[in-house]
């Protein structure tokens, strides 16, 4: 019923902005639900390897194809990733961040993100969407780069 609706909605070029964010977000609970499952036998690290990987296809995607179909496949597929992404990340920060600093660590790094959301932001409002997209692939790359570099760090540099 779900595709019916939105292939119907495609044909008429209406996004039905209601469908697709409970679509999106089922997709995320359904990653979420998966980490329960595979969250103990799967390291968290090797877990977001996983996740960063599939998002650099998923923002590729837009880019080679032009199909609302595959489109909304492929952000589906990167709110699917969003679901395993929290609950490893949270795993470890518990690893990496002593409890007694997590707070403290949060807070500090919130203000660097929120700057790089507003310039994120400012950037999306004069960029195209294919710039848009390499610029949200390449965010990608990096974070694939990090966390391979931290996984890689002899066991005593953490």
């Amino acid at each position: 019923a779900a595709a019916a609706a939105i292939a119907a909605a495609a044909a008429v070029s209406a996004v039905p902005h209601g469908l697709v964010f409970s679509l999106f977000m089922a997709c995320k609970m359904v990653g979420s639900q998966l980490y329960l499952l595979i969250g103990e036998r799967i390291p968290a690290d090797a877990t977001l390897r996983i996740v960063f990987m599939v998002s650099i296809l998923t923002f590729l995607v837009p880019l080679l194809v032009d199909d609302y179909g595959v489109t909304l496949a492929s952000f589906c597929l990167f709110e699917f990733g969003l679901g395993l992404y929290w609950p490893a990340m949270a795993v470890m920060r518990a690893e990496l961040v002593p409890n007694h600093l997590r707070a403290t660590m949060t807070s500090v790094f919130r203000v660097p993100l929120n700057v790089l959301v507003m310039v994120c932001l400012a950037f999306a409002g004069n960029a195209s969407e294919p710039a848009f997209l390499t610029m949200c692939t390449g965010m990608m790359v990096l974070c694939l780069l990090c966390v391979r570099r931290r996984t890689r760090a002899p066991s005593g540099s953490k």
